[in-house]
């Protein structure tokens, strides 16, 4: 029996969707499917409840269904969905063959049973391996279901354990690879390097690659390395690189760079950042708009180059070895002129440069901007507060640390209270006219953000 409550929501989707439909009755794609998907992610709690069909949403086409689908965001409201009908629940089970997620061991072999070598085989799109730890056992049973999946676009590999090699990825598989991450806890650096070139060689559709804990750098590999980087085609769909744990190699980065043209965002934490990276990065990827520079070491000053193009930077943490990096910094926040989006967080050589400024600090286009741990950095002025907040800005989202008017032991309930505190507040309402969401901590990233309304 359904409850009253279920009964009300149906009536109300009923009333929604004749309306829709009575607007847009062939509208698959268009702002048809983006009205019914809103409409449906408000009800979707109470999708699980629902027994029997409702009125009109067994008149809504496969491919809206599918457009509405496409709004959900995990795959919990995939399941709540193929509850509703007999229809939704064939499009439901379409969305979540393409990808598929694990939770034990147990599910992969359930799934090896099921799809391996089947018609659903070809319905996986996207399959995630990464809760596993690659050992003997499932080495050459994950390298038979990757040669099962044909029409296969994004790979996470699992964590490879010590003296395996990651089994080579079916060339039919790369060639249709959109998405490729590896993760290697081994110590041998030339584990997957073998599989790692012959992805970039024929992946000619790769848009993004994500690499865990690969280090080639300082090694006669990582000379040998380069020089079949520099063998590589031109990776022209690549748009997205990523480099986590140890370093890779200022020169195997630079000998990358010169094959991505087309590429928009990358990441290097953890990198020596020289002139010599800045210039290829500069003269090879023309469209790069999002870099990640957190817990970089720079050991240049030319970086602030690079202020027209950049949309997202992230700065987090990054030392200097260079006298001028701070008042590059300052330069690259005053010009960045398409810049929306920074993160100047635990950052010990900002705060110079920025004070060295004869005008206020412009933030520009600036929308989201985090500041939190600069007041615990050795050179920190509290008047910088004063030349950040004292012009006009369109930041929508900050995030500040409150330690220099807060004693330690004062929690976060207590911040509001300062004097100080009161006077940055009012600044911010002053001038910041468009913010939407203020987080405030008291001792760094220890204690949760705040929000304050």
């Amino acid at each position: 029996m359904q409850s009253s409550q279920t009964n009300a929501w149906l009536s109300k989707v009923d009333r929604v969707l004749a309306n829709l439909l009575r607007e847009q009755p062939q509208d698959a794609t268009g702002p048809l499917a983006a009205k019914v998907a809103a409409t449906i992610k408000s009800i979707k709690s109470q999708l699980s409840l629902v027994s029997k069909a409702s009125k009109y949403t067994l008149f809504l086409p496969d491919t809206v269904l599918l457009s509405v689908f496409s709004f959900f965001e995990n795959q919990g409201d995939y399941w709540a969905c193929s509850l509703v009908n007999r229809e939704w629940n064939k499009v439901a089970t379409y969305e979540l063959w393409k990808s598929p997620v694990f939770f034990s061991e147990n599910a992969l072999e359930s799934f090896e049973r099921t799809v391996a070598y089947s018609e659903k085989a070809e319905l996986v799109l996207s399959l995630d391996l990464t809760i596993y730890q690659w050992d003997f056992w499932t080495n050459t049973r994950i390298g038979l279901l990757l040669e099962s999946l044909p029409n296969l676009t994004s790979i996470r590999l699992p964590k490879l354990s010590s003296g395996l090699e990651c089994p080579t990825v079916p060339r039919d598989i790369i060639k249709n690879l959109r998405y490729y991450e590896y993760y290697d806890t081994t110590m041998d650096p030339t584990t997957g390097l073998r599989n790692l070139i012959a992805v970039l060689k024929n992946a000619p559709n790769l848009e993004e690659l994500v690499l865990l804990r690969q280090n080639y750098a300082n090694s006669f590999l990582g000379k040998r390395l380069v020089e079949m980087v520099e063998e590589l085609p031109t990776l022209g769909a690549l748009r997205t690189m990523k480099f986590y744990g140890p370093r890779p190699g200022i020169e195997i980065l630079c000998a990358l760079l010169l094959h991505t043209p087309y590429l928009k965002s990358l990441a290097i934490p953890r990198e020596n950042i020289t002139e010599e990276f800045v210039e290829t990065l500069f003269t090879s990827c023309p469209r790069i708009e999002k870099l990640n520079f957190a817990g970089c070491t720079l050991s240049t000053d030319s970086f602030d180059k690079l202020a027209d193009r950049l949309v997202e930077m992230n700065m987090c943490g990054v030392s200097q070895r260079t006298r001028n990096a701070d008042m590059a910094i300052a330069r690259l926040i005053t010009q960045g002129k398409s810049l929306e989006k920074l993160d100047l967080s635990g950052n010990d050589c900002i705060a110079p440069g920025l004070m060295e400024l004869d005008n206020p600090v412009d933030l520009m286009n600036i929308k989201e901007l985090n500041l939190s741990g600069l007041d615990r950095m050795p050179n920190f002025d509290t008047t910088l507060w004063g030349k950040i907040l004292s012009c006009e800005s369109n930041v929508q989202v900050l995030r500040l640390d409150m330690n220099f008017t807060v004693d330690d032991k004062i929690g976060i309930a207590d911040i509001q209270n300062s004097r100080q505190t009161r006077k940055t507040l009012q600044a911010i309402s002053e001038h910041c006219k468009v913010l939407e969401e203020l987080l405030i901590s008291s001792d760094g990233d220890i204690r949760p953000w705040s929000r304050v309304s």
